[in-house]
């Protein structure tokens, strides 16, 4: 399962964190601090992992994501780009204009990784109409883990596991009609915009522990997305 860093219209920056001191025994296998100024190509791809864009309005290219300052940058333009002239993009079995311009990145071919704890510290957009994400996702879909997603208030974030239905196991009909899920959204008075706070996922055979600033605020016996959950990496 690789990791995919999302925005969509305007900037985020992240930088990684220590696990919570609680928990011990972890060995390190992957980190990056953004330091420099160029994005480290043997860790991320500069784009999205199925290219420009997929089911949102943003066309996401190299030069939007921006490394300084030891953070990562992506910026979102209200503008469209020139490869993205007569693009359409899906989204709710309707078809969208990609008249925004985005960056996004993500750790496949580079790094993939099945079970342990994986954390980002992030500070989101103020602006509506963004929707930041930090998410964990195999070659199909479902399954993927959702670390963090801000589609609305910046006083909450959302988390989610996605899976197929036991069900798709033996009809073997189509694991995208055949998605379930778990999850929902944390909601607090703590504005994901206006500092930076640590979001994270402990993964083993068993279970997903959700952490917000190195509390834990909700667990998830895989149960029947277990199956999915052991099969996500090569």
């Amino acid at each position: 399962m690789f990791l995919v860093l999302l925005l969509v219209s305007i900037a985020m920056s992240l930088s990684f964190a220590d696990p919570p001191s609680s928990m011990g025994g972890w060995e390190l296998v992957f980190e990056d601090n953004f330091d420099g100024t160029s994005l480290d190509k043997s860790k991320w791809n500069p784009t999205y992992n199925w290219g420009h864009t997929h089911n949102h309005r943003a066309y996401c290219v190299e030069e939007n994501v921006i490394v300084s300052d030891g953070t990562l940058k992506l910026k979102g333009e209200k503008k469209q780009h020139p490869d993205a002239e007569g693009k359409k993009a899906k989204f709710n079995n309707k078809e969208i204009p990609v008249d925004y311009t985005s960056g996004a990145i993500d750790t496949r071919g580079h790094f993939e990784v099945k079970y342990g704890y994986i954390e980002g510290r992030f500070k989101a957009p103020s602006q509506s109409g963004t929707w930041p994400a930090f998410w964990t996702l195999q070659d199909g879909w479902p399954p993927e883990i959702d670390i963090l997603e801000i589609p609305a208030s910046r006083k909450q974030h959302h988390y989610y596991l996605h899976y197929t239905d036991p069900s798709w196991f033996n009809s073997h009909g189509s694991a995208w009609d055949h998605e379930a899920s778990f999850g929902g959204h944390k909601d607090d008075d703590v504005d994901r915009s206006a500092d930076f706070h640590n979001y994270a996922v402990e993964w083993d055979e068993s279970n997903l522990n959700f952490y917000f600033d190195d509390k834990k605020f909700a667990s998830y016996n895989c149960g029947c997305g277990r199956r999915n959950l052991q099969s996500l990496t090569r």
